[in-house]
């Protein structure tokens, strides 16, 4: 029962994080709009910028950030060296994400045309 109080601010930092993802979408939707207009290059949501950015995935990133925190405190019962290894931890696997494995993100399939023949709909797979 002693890591209840842990979990409790693990779901709320998630929350807040995911709401502050909520808020940014909202701020960033007219640069999204922009990318469909003719002879604008607006940004797209799939931009390492902006992906990160998103509720789920902001969410995701604050909750390792929390995870790896939490862990560092425990393991090495300091505060200011808990810090330092949480924030090379995190900065490694962010620049690790960013410039390994984003490469090897699918390419989103983008559909102009809302008349998609049903041979389109793959539904049986996973």
């Amino acid at each position: 029962m002693k890591d209840a109080p842990l979990v409790a601010l693990g779901v709320a930092v998630a929350a807040l994080a995911g709401a502050f993802g909520v808020l940014l979408s909202w701020y960033y939707q007219p640069y999204i709009a922009a990318q469909n207009a003719p002879n604008v290059s607006g940004a797209s949501l799939l931009s390492a910028g902006l992906f990160d950015l998103r509720p789920v995935a902001l969410a995701a990133w604050t909750l390792a950030a929390f995870a790896i925190g939490a862990l560092a405190g425990g393991l090495i019962r300091r505060i200011v060296p808990a810090i330092v290894a949480t924030l090379a931890v995190y900065a490694a696997l962010a620049l690790l994400t960013a410039n390994v494995l984003r490469q090897h993100y699918m390419t989103p399939l983008v559909a102009r045309d809302l008349n998609i023949p049903g041979s389109a709909w793959v539904i049986s797979e996973w």
